[in-house]
């Protein structure tokens, strides 16, 4: 089982779930709410995050923006 820890704010979470997972996917089980208008197609950036440890390399869209995708990023 892998295990995620979220920040926001001052608020620490750890969230467990089976890998390979969506991130999008796994803060949605973890109650953090995003917005996705784009429908998880990786154009909008509505839920650009910080994200470090063993993720998915990032896509041709993240690089180019510098960010990284919760909708993107495994």
């Amino acid at each position: 089982m892998a295990r995620l820890i979220v920040r926001q704010g001052t608020d620490r979470r750890e969230i467990e779930f089976e890998a390979p997972l969506l991130l999008q996917r796994i803060l949605e089980q973890g109650g953090f709410a995003q917005l996705h208008p784009c429908g998880g197609r990786g154009f909008c950036g509505k839920c650009v995050v910080t994200v470090s440890g063993d993720v998915s390399a990032p896509t041709s869209i993240e690089e180019k923006f510098g960010v990284r995708l919760s909708c993107q990023t495994v």
